[in-house]
């Protein structure tokens, strides 16, 4: 099963109902509070998800601290990763 919130992900982790991948950001306070943990995998490749950057269209030129971190974004070599614009 696939779901699109995390929330949900992890009550239906709490109650047994499976196991998910989930950001480790997202789980600070399961993880303190012992009400989820965590498992290794071993011999497994990286998971890899895509990242996508935005903008809305027709909205004219970036402002410069957006136009940086987009600049960054592009100017990053990741394995695996072509830039595109």
């Amino acid at each position: 099963m696939e779901l699109d919130n995390i929330d949900a992900t992890k009550k239906m982790v709490a109650q047994g109902l499976g196991v998910a991948f989930l950001p480790r950001a997202a789980l600070d306070d399961e993880l303190a509070a012992g009400t989820l943990a965590t498992t290794a995998i071993s011999d497994a490749e990286p998971l890899r998800r895509p990242i996508v950057a935005m903008t809305r269209s027709g909205s004219g030129p970036l402002s410069g601290p957006a136009q940086a971190f987009l600049e960054l974004l592009l100017g990053l070599e990741l394995p695996g990763v072509a830039a595109k614009r």
